[in-house]
């Protein structure tokens, strides 16, 4: 299996609360603390946020004035924040398992242990998710699809939209990661239980009536990262993950509200193991 050298962090819009990769983030100009999924939001919570920037940016500027120096004259490495007590720390300590999260001491860290143990492993499995997804042969297989290295990836299910919306808002919509947890019940469809990130359910419905099977990344009994056709039925195993391409809110016959996939092409499946 590939070593992973790097990890896809994910922070929430400051306005809408989605979660996407910090990487692609809009900042305020002033403050820089102020993090935003896309200019739009950043636009929305213009005024409501101008009242916190200020007070923001003057500590900012504090705090770049009475930045330390080491014998060399260099400026020391910006500080963390524990994640327990809020103080600053460095990044010596941190979360083995995820790297994402910094205590300033090891009381802090076991102070947080239950809390962060309970969504440190969903990290850790959406983030090596993204790994597979924009690497090697299921990369190159999604990118046909679409999937550049610009591309927004979300584990957070309030990022699709209703159906409804398709004709009258400018959407662009990010493609979306959730993990099976059980099947639903369905007389005559495929239809399975999901969770995204946030531990947020719905349900999937499969309609394709031309497809039987769909496209799945590290198959049993092949390389992890092994990309394959496999029937459908096998690939709704409980733990697997599903890339959604081109997924809405769906209202069906009996009033539920979930996401109804036409098409097999436009999802993928990742493995779990």
């Amino acid at each position: 299996m590939e070593k992973i050298i790097w990890i896809r962090v994910f922070t929430p819009c400051q306005k809408c609360c989605t979660k996407f990769l910090y990487k692609y983030r809009v900042s305020c100009d002033q403050c820089k603390k102020a993090h935003y999924c896309s200019s739009i939001c950043w636009f929305e919570d213009l005024d409501s946020h101008k009242n916190h920037c200020l007070q923001a940016s003057e500590a900012l500027d504090q705090d770049s004035c009475q930045k330390s120096t080491d014998l060399d004259g260099k400026p020391n490495a910006p500080e963390k924040t524990c994640f327990c007590c809020e103080r600053s720390c460095g990044d010596d300590l941190s979360c083995w398992n995820c790297r994402n999260v910094f205590y300033c001491s090891l009381v802090c860290k076991q102070k947080d242990n239950a809390i962060h143990s309970t969504y440190c492993g969903k990290t850790v499995s959406f983030t090596y998710i993204n790994h597979i997804i924009f690497n090697g042969e299921t990369f190159r297989y999604l990118e046909k699809k679409g999937l550049t290295p610009e591309s927004r990836t979300t584990p957070v299910l309030l990022s699709i939209v209703h159906e409804m919306s398709r004709a009258s808002v400018n959407y662009i919509r990010p493609w979306v990661i959730v993990q099976i947890v059980s099947p639903y019940p369905q007389n005559w469809q495929y239809a399975i239980l999901v969770k995204d990130y946030t531990g947020e359910e719905t349900h999937i419905i499969f309609h394709d009536d031309k497809r039987t099977h769909a496209a799945i990344t590290g198959c049993p009994n092949l390389d992890r990262h092994a990309l394959s056709m496999a029937p459908l039925s096998s690939c709704l195993k409980p733990g697997n993950f599903i890339i959604l391409m081109d997924a809405w809110w769906h209202i069906f016959l009996d009033r539920t509200t979930g996401i109804r996939i036409d098409n097999l092409e436009l999802v993928h499946f990742v493995w779990r193991d």
